[in-house]
């Protein structure tokens, strides 16, 4: 289903792409124009549309964008597809047709979000929405929840999941040294992990949306049938709940044999939670197994992995190490950064967060000597 631009007197409206094969979702079914229905499409689409009145306002390149994003992977969904078997496939295109009508529906909450009630946008005079929307949408984060719920197949039993995201817009209220952000009245690190409701398989977004090797399958499903470990679906998890979520995930890469930067990073966030809540005491023992695993990547694994590269693995065992208080340790990796001649260019943004954080740290123990006196 191509995307469209449908133009009536001046409104402009925008259809974003969704492939389907087979029978069609039944959001994208024919909708009643003068009865609103969250469920379908149809609204999604318009609801866009009167923010945006298409192309014609800044909210222009936020939603072609969205549009061409939404395009680009249908298509490259098709092309990946094509050996799938004809059932297979219609299930394929029809899934993704309905994440299209998740994205859509964040997209007119994040417009909502800019338009503010008509105070953050300007619009040509011939433009202006009617009748106008006179509602402070500047906490609309709070108004429609920070989470919501999508389907997902998890890649191990295949079967359809409930799985809880995190809207995108929060407000953030600090960055600590080693990349753990505090958000307000809210944690999204508590739904990082994904766990699939019927086998218990629990992975980041990314492992779980990828297919699985079948040597990884040939490990995992028996495990999971044998130890039958779920934990029970919940749109609003509790600090429990997530440190389970973590857990789950850390065995599931032991079983595996998963790359230790892996394991370093959900380590690293599990404590961030923990740090959260104050518990100061679970929040070192992460901190500690995640300097463990991070130690281990740089000793084994080759670097960049994604975005990550070993100048940031340093930095962060530096972080680490700073927040546990082992002075020495910290001193050690900082120090192969800042004394590093080249990274001033290939890397600036490490090479600055490393003197920040050095400097920090010379004015701290100043400050103790002083206090001595």
């Amino acid at each position: 289903m191509p995307a469209k631009n449908h133009k009536k007197g001046n409104l402009r409206a925008v259809y974003p792409t969704a492939a389907v094969a087979g029978e069609m979702p039944a959001a994208f079914n024919r909708a009643l124009r003068d009865e609103y229905d969250d469920s379908k499409m149809f609204w999604a689409s318009s609801q866009v549309t009167a923010l945006s009145r298409g192309y014609w306002n800044i909210f222009k390149d936020t939603v072609e964008e969205a549009v061409q994003q939404s395009e680009k992977n249908s298509l490259e969904l098709v092309e990946s597809s094509l050996n799938q078997s004809k059932d297979k496939f219609a299930a394929t295109l029809n899934q993704n047709a309905l994440k299209v009508f998740d994205d859509w529906k964040n997209l007119y909450v994040q417009l909502l979000i800019q338009y503010d009630g008509g105070g953050s946008v300007e619009y040509d005079e011939k433009n202006l929405p009617t009748p106008p929307l006179n509602i402070n949408f500047r906490k609309v984060s709070v108004m429609v929840g920070k989470t919501f719920i999508v389907k997902r197949n998890c890649p191990v039993c295949e079967k359809e999941t409930r799985i809880v995201k995190t809207r995108s817009r929060i407000n953030v209220l600090e960055r600590d040294e080693d990349g753990c952000i505090h958000y307000e009245n809210f944690n999204p690190y508590y739904y990082t992990i994904w766990v699939c409701e019927h086998c218990g398989y629990a992975a980041d977004e990314t492992t779980f949306e990828a297919k699985m090797p079948e040597r990884y399958l040939k490990i995992l499903r028996p495990a999971l049938e044998a130890e039958d470990t779920k934990l029970p679906f919940n749109e609003e998890r509790t600090l429990g709940d997530a440190e389970t979520a973590f857990l789950l995930a850390l065995k599931y890469l032991d079983l595996i044999k998963g790359k230790s930067s892996k394991r370093a990073k959900y380590a690293h966030q599990l404590a961030w939670i923990f740090r959260d809540s104050g518990n100061k005491t679970q929040e070192t023992e992460y901190l500690n197994m995640a300097a463990d695993y991070y130690e281990d990547a740089l000793a084994t694994e080759h670097f960049p992995i994604g975005i990550l590269t070993d100048n940031a693995v340093i930095y962060l065992l530096a972080a680490i190490y700073n927040i546990l208080g082992e002075k020495q340790k910290t001193t050690i990796y900082l120090s192969q950064l800042i004394n590093d001649k080249e990274l001033r260019n290939s890397d600036p943004r490490i090479y600055d967060k490393a003197r920040d954080l050095w400097g920090e740290i010379r004015a701290a123990k100043k400050k103790q000597l002083a206090n001595r006196k």
